[in-house]
């Protein structure tokens, strides 16, 4: 009996200490969704007891993982330490932790919560999932509609009385779930209870060029004050042009037949062949990689650029 008992002071020690010990500074968890023809990326980050839900655009999430000409479902074929290696790289954060599960385990996981509310009205497991796939062909909206889900589980699953529902939730989630959370630590999460929880919708648009959706390997792109910016790498990956960069001055040439275009970190204004040229958004630094205006670099260099706000899209063309 006494033995017993230490063993259950320690346990319950463990469970205590060990979601705190994890956030003391933010950890990014990767949650994979796979459908039957996709699926989503989501982050979620983690700050002491704020739990920030991070949705990926539609798009960004195809530039990430890439193309295949095999019809491949690439949301369940990369294996999970590529797609956080290509997450990692795109977003320029570092993920700890990992789930992949199929769709049909959020309808589980809303019928074990006996529901939740949606626009005001009670929404059962099948409910949820059709609004969570919905049939509008634009990228953003079907986004959007994810967002709208995944907070009404959250807020669902915050209800003091659903706390008691969520351990056999995790455990039914566990064991359909790859992971490389072991189950103790995966439940020890829900012995601290959040303070404050949250969905974004993350400002990484893609670029749609040659009817793919760029960049592959590379930093996704940023929107800043309006304006979108990329790595220097992906005026090499879609123009083809020469990008040199010079430390001493932050300065970069990006270099395409008799077109030299110089842009200088900092600075609001470009030299095209030499001649200075106003731009809107001057170049910055981002997780040491070099950020250049999309629309004034690409037009120099004698491509197309368009906004198409449906898809949270930059289309790039001849």
């Amino acid at each position: 009996m006494r033995k017993l008992i230490v063993m259950t002071l320690m346990l319950a020690l463990f469970l205590t200490l060990l979601p705190r010990v994890e956030a003391q500074t933010p950890t990014h968890v990767l949650v994979v969704v796979v459908s039957e023809s996709g699926g989503s990326l989501n982050l979620v980050r983690i700050l002491g007891r704020d739990y920030t839900l991070q949705v990926l655009p539609k798009a960004a999430q195809l530039a990430v993982l890439g193309h295949t000409d095999q019809g491949e479902n690439l949301y369940k074929h990369l294996s999970m330490p590529e797609i956080v290696s290509r997450l990692e790289t795109a977003l320029g954060i570092s993920i700890a932790r990992y789930l992949r599960f199929e769709e049909r385990m959020i309808v589980d996981a809303v019928e074990r919560l006996g529901g939740v509310a949606i626009a005001g009205q009670r929404q059962n497991g099948a409910d949820v999932l059709a609004l969570f796939k919905p049939a509008a062909s634009d990228l953003h909206a079907r986004s959007i509609g994810q967002i709208e889900v995944a907070r009404a589980i959250v807020a669902e699953g915050l209800r003091l009385n659903n706390w008691g529902k969520l351990p056999n939730i995790v455990r039914a989630l566990f064991a359909s779930t790859e992971t490389n959370y072991t189950l103790t630590s995966a439940l020890a999460l829900l012995v601290q209870r959040p303070t404050s929880s949250s969905v974004v919708y993350l400002d990484n648009p893609a670029i749609l060029f040659a009817a793919r959706y760029l960049p592959q390997h590379l930093p996704l792109p940023l929107i800043v004050n309006g304006r979108s910016l990329m790595p220097l790498r992906v005026v090499e990956q879609i123009s083809g042009a020469t990008v040199s960069w010079h430390e001493a001055q932050q300065r970069a040439t990006i270099t395409k037949g008799s077109k030299t275009i110089d842009v200088v970190v900092g600075q609001a204004t470009a030299w095209v062949n030499g001649n200075p040229e106003p731009i809107d958004i001057a170049p910055l630094l981002r997780n040491g990689r070099t950020m250049v205006p999309v629309r004034f670099i690409f037009e120099q260099l004698g491509l197309s650029v368009e906004w198409v706000a449906r898809d949270f899209v930059i289309k790039v063309g001849h």
